[in-house]
């Protein structure tokens, strides 16, 4: 019964060894506060990080048999690896590694992972969201939902609106998309809180937001700042974005249910 659940290789605490260190944070600003400077600004790309700790897939091998049964090539590169001192050899270790590898490299599917964490204006975690990618149809016509960003989620039990998502980009055909747009739908479960931001398709004044505790927006996320075309996908990376939401007490006008005088 155990092997019908447990892959070779898996211990249910590792989940996909192709998504290295070398990251990056997006910031997706939904919220809305005419008074703060800059407020406009709904996208921000922060620098890389980590760019030296590139993946090094060493074929036929899990994380449990580079112990077990690594073979002479991992056990070279590993004893070459406790031999650098500075960072020249380091850099040479990288080099020599990335070509004895590229062959194995080649045979792996591109993967990217999504660490996505969703908050308000205060920085408070919003636990309960859904988060879509899609594209836009030119004209008259449906959104077209990418349905493989969703495939494999894995929510923090310790703080839900932190989530990992684990994407094979293989399967988007990423660098054919038109466009690319995401759409947040969060939900407080109260109706005396409620979550506000850009990108609603319903207008402010809607009489349905005073009492609406699920609110959902989109953004247009095709081309990022920094960056030409939609760099959104990058295979082997982690990607870790933030996604930040005003919550208000309801009703949105007149007296809330919250706090009055």
């Amino acid at each position: 019964m155990r092997s019908l659940f447990n892959e070779p290789g898996s211990d249910g605490t590792v989940r996909w060894a192709s998504c290295p260190l070398n990251t990056r944070k997006i910031i997706l600003d939904l919220t809305v506060d005419p008074a703060r400077e800059g407020s406009e600004k709904r996208m921000s790309v922060a620098d890389w990080k980590n760019m030296d700790i590139p993946l090094i897939p060493i074929e036929g091998k899990n994380h449990g048999t580079i112990l077990s049964d690594p073979g002479d090539d991992l056990a070279d590169l590993v004893d070459s690896a406790l031999q650098v001192s500075s960072a020249p050899t380091f850099t040479q270790w990288i080099d020599d590694a990335t070509k004895k590898t590229r062959g194995a490299r080649a045979k792996i599917d591109e993967w990217q992972q999504f660490v996505v964490r969703v908050v308000d204006e205060r920085g408070d975690p919003v636990p309960d969201y859904n988060l879509q990618l899609f594209k836009r149809a030119s004209g008259a016509g449906a959104d077209n939902s990418i349905k493989q960003f969703n495939l494999d989620v894995h929510t923090y039990k310790g703080d839900s609106s932190l989530r990992c998502f684990h994407v094979r980009l293989a399967d988007l055909d990423y660098k054919k998309l038109p466009n690319l747009w995401v759409r947040v739908i969060a939900s407080s479960g109260s109706q005396l809180v409620g979550y506000l931001g850009f990108g609603s398709e319903k207008p402010a004044d809607a009489p349905a937001l005073d009492r609406e505790a699920k609110w959902d927006g989109t953004l247009d996320i095709s081309s990022l700042p920094s960056d030409t075309g939609i760099k959104f996908f990058y295979s082997f990376t982690t990607t870790l974005i933030e996604l930040r939401l005003n919550r208000e007490p309801l009703p949105l006008t007149g007296k809330n249910e919250i706090c009055w005088f």
